[in-house]
Order: C-alpha cells, then sequence, then structure tokens
C-alpha cells in the first residue's frame, strides 16, 4: 500500500487551501478600522496588548513603538480596547482608548471610507484618526491612504501611506511625520493566516521609527480570532522588543 509522503501533504495545504477569502487581512498592530470590503451593520470589539520584554529609550517623553503614538513611555504593560463599527458598506467608525498600566493615555476616534476595487485584486480607500491626549490638551490626527492587493487566493498585502501631526499643542508646529506601513499575508485556510508587518515613520526633524511584526492569526470561529506576534522596534532614540497579542469578537 502507498503512503502518501509527508511533504506532499505539505505541498498540497500550501497550494491548494481549504478558503481562500476575497478579503485583505488586516496587520495587527496597526489595524483597520475594518476590513476594506467591510458590510454595513458589522461590529467588533477588540484589545492590543502590548508588552516589551527587551527596551531601551533615551527619550521617554515619546513613545515612538506604542499604541499612543503622542504619549510617553511609562514601561508598563500597553492595551487598547476598541469598538469598530460598519454604518455602510465600506464605511466604518471606531473608538480606541490607549491605556498604558492602569492610566488612559488617550482617547482615539477613527473614521475609514472605501473608495472600491479597481479591479478583481485592487482594492482601495482613506482611513482618518484623531487622537486627543488624556487631559484634551493635545490633538493629534492622522491620514492615510489605503491599498490591498491579493496576488492569489494565498497571498495578500495590504499598505499604508499618509502622516500624522498635532493639530492642537504646544509643538504643532513641528510635529509633522511621515507614515509609510506594508504588510504581506499568507492564508492557507479560513483557520491561519501568517503575516509580516512593517510600520514606519520619519519626523521632520528626521527623527524615525520603524517596527517589524511577525504574526500569526487564528480563527476559533466565525465569531472569534486571536492574533499574537513578535514586535522589533528601532527607532532614532530607542529599540524595543516586545510581545503582541490581538483578540477579536466580531457580531
Amino acid at each position: 500500500m502507498n503512503k502518501t509522503p509527508t511533504f506532499a501533504l505539505l505541498i498540497s495545504f500550501l497550494c491548494f487551501p481549504l478558503y481562500a477569502g476575497d478579503g485583505i487581512p488586516e496587520p495587527m498592530l496597526f489595524d483597520l478600522v475594518r476590513p476594506l470590503d467591510s458590510k454595513k451593520g458589522e461590529l467588533e470589539v477588540n484589545t492590543l496588548v502590548h508588552k516589551s520584554y527587551e527596551a531601551k529609550n533615551t527619550n521617554h517623553s515619546i513613545d515612538p513603538f506604542g499604541s499612543g503614538s503622542t504619549t510617553s513611555d511609562k514601561r508598563k504593560i500597553e492595551w487598547s480596547p476598541e469598538i469598530e463599527y460598519a454604518i455602510d458598506d465600506g464605511f466604518a467608525l471606531e473608538f480606541e482608548l490607549p491605556i498604558e498600566g492602569s492610566q488612559i493615555e488617550a482617547y482615539k476616534f477613527g473614521a475609514q471610507y472605501t473608495f472600491g476595487k479597481v479591479n478583481d485584486f485592487y482594492i482601495h480607500g482613506i482611513q482618518v484618526l484623531l487622537e486627543p491626549n488624556q487631559d484634551f490638551e493635545k490633538y493629534n490626527t492622522t491620514v492615510l491612504y489605503l491599498g490591498g492587493y491579493r496576488f492569489n487566493e494565498i497571498f495578500s498585502s495590504l499598505f499604508m501611506l499618509g502622516g500624522r501631526m498635532d493639530i492642537e499643542g504646544s509643538n504643532k508646529e513641528n510635529s509633522f511625520e511621515y507614515l509609510a506601513n506594508g504588510s504581506l499575508f499568507a492564508q492557507f485556510n479560513h483557520t491561519l493566516t501568517l503575516g509580516l508587518e512593517t510600520n514606519y515613520s520619519l519626523h521632520e526633524n528626521g527623527n524615525y521609527a520603524l517596527t517589524l511584526v511577525p504574526q500569526v492569526h487564528y480563527n476559533i470561529n466565525k465569531d472569534f480570532e486571536f492574533q499574537a506576534g513578535l514586535s522589533f522596534g528601532n527607532s532614532s532614540f530607542a529599540r524595543e522588543k516586545a510581545f503582541v497579542f490581538r483578540g477579536i469578537y466580531a457580531f
């Protein structure tokens, strides 16, 4: 009796996925308000947890790798509960609370609009974020162009291009940063997705921050998903290695 070699089973698994969704996965650390192909009425709650295990920062007034980009670095566990809702097809809103330890650092409001598909492979949209700090003394805003491309049934990518700056605060004139984020995903089936996320920012004063996040997404069922990965960050004045986790529940 012939036995199928292990490597043949592996190749079959990789080349013929059980499921290949039309949508583009979301990056884990810098996620979308909703997927670009969101439908009216979709509701999701999720929480990101970020815990560094090796870090050095010579400027603790800034946390270049945390969930609150304009907040200080307190070297505690960071977590960001949020709620997302699609009020129409391709148009979604979110509210997020960046927290470090037990202290709320900011309030983040987001809106995202999908322009639509250019063809069967490319979909694009825009995302706008407004992030006042906990005292409502400084307001940071982010504007990003979003693009998602599906190469085939398994591989897809997502990129974000734009910038962020303070629109209110003591240093708003010198706060602008360019943003360029890109992710590559491999969806093997309806359960398992592997990804590599890159987040890059360049301040107008020359300071930069780059984060690489290899990650795994696992769907327990149609409603619940968890994501886990490692974050490797390097900037002009800091470096960090961290564990990251996101739990997601969709209604």
